[in-house]
């Protein structure tokens, strides 16, 4: 494990696993428990909006007949979108992610292939 003072402040680092370290604390002062308890939190960029987790915040709606692939409903940079893993679609605004189906969301990947996009 590694604390220290990087381009954009303070972090610790334990593997590939990176957290910024809170303005009250410093690398120097920062204990091993508390260090465990910042690696044990999500992520969380600037701004307060948690880190995309990849795949883990993935929910898997079905496979595509198309593609024989996984159909993924994913929280993105820039909202929901779905992907077969070729193709990546993003909902419409007024479409809460919860209500997406399959189908829905096979008439949106195809919607953005045809779009050449």
């Amino acid at each position: 494990m590694l604390a220290a003072s990087g381009r954009y402040g303070p972090y610790i680092q334990c593997a590939k696993e990176t957290r910024s370290i809170p303005d009250e604390s410093s690398p120097i002062k920062i204990t091993l428990a508390e260090a465990l308890a910042l690696l044990a939190a999500p992520k969380v960029r600037r701004g307060g909006r948690p880190a995309r987790a990849g795949g883990a915040n993935a929910k898997i709606l079905g496979t595509s007949p198309i593609t024989n692939k996984e159909v993924k409903l994913l929280d993105g940079r820039y909202g929901p979108y779905v992907t077969d893993g070729a193709t990546n679609a993003s909902l419409p605004k007024d479409t809460p992610g919860e209500s997406v189906t399959l189908d829905r969301a096979l008439e949106l990947l195809a919607a953005r292939a045809r779009a050449g996009r």
